[in-house]
């Protein structure tokens, strides 16, 4: 309940703002679509299209680094 009053308070304070200011909030999650990857070799005359490609969120995860 705590979360949600937070929010509403944070959308008002947001909708009240000037024009010029600009808010912005990361959640922290990724939601990623589905792509197409396309690889060319324009000396093989070889042209691919790959579609439907998911890709993954590794958002709460550490980095390889």
């Amino acid at each position: 309940m705590k979360t949600i009053k937070i929010l509403i308070s944070l959308f008002v304070f947001s909708v009240c703002i000037a024009q010029d200011l600009t808010f912005f909030a990361y959640l922290g999650k990724n939601l990623p679509a589905s792509t197409y990857l396309k690889i060319s070799q324009d000396i093989n005359q070889t042209f691919l299209r790959f579609d439907g490609i998911k890709l993954s969120d590794k958002s709460f995860e550490f980095p390889l680094y």
